[in-house]
């Protein structure tokens, strides 16, 4: 039987001093060492680095390459779905694994009907799959679009080791563009 010592003004104390000792600087190098990220792992959530002919091309804050930029003679909910269909953008209770992706930065889906939509998603434009972004803004009758992209980074490896994306800037740039204007007609 287990007995509860009832007394309150009992203070213990444990001497911890002895039981951590280290030779002085071996802490700091732990912290170091423990800081550095290893270089077979990087964040899927950043964008690898531009390839040379994208390094003045205009960005998001975020890193995204801003390909897309006009204001079209269209209402924002039109628009939105003339883009939804395009893209295959998904609402999140049809999209498996919607927290899963959000998380990772690569999907999200914001719906404010009448004013504004921000979509993202994983996509296939010419040989490239790149998460697209497509932002969408009402503007008066009219609709503000920007399309913005990054390349798809699976977190395998270092971004900087895997092949220049797009594989062709020209072509892709000008494949995502005329897709838009072709859902934005």
């Amino acid at each position: 039987m287990i007995q509860e010592d009832e007394r309150d003004d009992v203070e213990y104390t444990l001497d911890t001093g002895a039981l951590f000792e280290t030779d002085e600087g071996e802490d700091d190098q732990r912290s170091a060492d423990a800081g550095a990220e290893t270089p077979d792992q990087g964040d899927p959530s950043e964008p690898p680095p531009l390839p040379d002919e994208l390094t003045d091309a205009p960005q998001t804050d975020d890193g995204y390459v801003i390909a897309y930029e006009e204001l079209v003679d269209l209402d924002v909910d039109t628009a939105y779905n003339r883009v939804r269909q395009t893209f295959d953008y998904e609402a999140p209770a049809q999209r498996l694994h919607a927290e899963g992706a959000e998380d990772i930065g690569i999907y999200h889906y914001v719906s404010q009907p009448g004013a504004y939509y921000s979509l993202r998603d994983l996509t296939d434009i010419g040989d490239d799959q790149v998460v697209l972004q497509i932002e969408l803004q009402r503007e008066q009758d009219r609709t503000r679009v920007q399309a913005a992209y990054h390349q798809a980074f699976g977190g395998t490896g270092r971004p900087e080791d895997h092949a220049p994306w797009p594989s062709d800037p020209e072509a892709f740039e000008r494949n995502l563009t005329e897709q838009l204007e072709g859902a934005l007609e």
